[in-house]
């Protein structure tokens, strides 16, 4: 791949699906630290480990997200109702089984 090539790609779905994610992670630059592949193909969540507040949610494409924060790539193939955790951006990411 040389320098001027697009990164590939790296989800099963469009660039342009719906996700949910915060102000702060998309306007404040917070890191994203929770993602979630809701149960029953209900989309994606990209949030900053800060208490969720319903004024502060965003719909967005998963393709800004991603643009925003690539590393999320790695989670492309998350099972549909799991949620991945890190401490910090670059941290490793931990898998499980979202019971919510």
């Amino acid at each position: 791949m040389t320098r001027d090539s697009p990164i590939a790609w790296p989800f099963d779905i469009p660039r342009n699906t719906a996700a949910c994610t915060t102000r702060s992670v998309m306007e404040e630059n917070a890191p994203i630290v929770i993602v979630q592949n809701l149960a029953d193909g209900e989309g994606w969540t990209f949030l900053d480990g800060q208490a969720f507040d319903i004024a502060s949610a965003l719909l967005v494409t998963i393709g800004s997200i991603y643009d925003r924060d690539p590393s999320i790539g790695v989670l492309a193939d998350l099972p549909e109702g799991w949620v991945a955790t890190r401490e910090a951006h670059g941290a490793s990411w931990r898998r499980e089984h979202d019971d919510v």
